[in-house]
Order: structure tokens, then sequence, then C-alpha cells
């Protein structure tokens, strides 16, 4: 009996994550509000 067992395993593993996350917020409010009241009251009794 000749038993022979050859067992070549390989495992390669080459995990690259690479994660590049830009967050560019911009966030402009202008707010131009003019509030012009022009009231005239006239009472001629």
């Amino acid at each position: 009996m000749n038993n022979k067992i050859t067992m070549n395993n390989k495992i390669t593993m080459n995990n690259k994550i690479t994660m590049n996350n830009k967050i560019t917020m911009n966030n402009k409010i202008t707010m131009n509000n003019k509030i012009t009241m022009n009231n005239k009251i006239t009472k001629n009794k």
C-alpha cells in the first residue's frame, strides 16, 4: 500500500478597500426682505 496524499493549498487574498468620501456642503442662504409700508390715513371730517 502506497498512499501518497499531496495537498497544495494556496489561498491568496488581496483585499483592498479604498474609500474616498468627500462631502462638500455649500449652503448659502441670502434673505433680502424689504418691507416698505406706506400707510397714510387722512381723516378729513
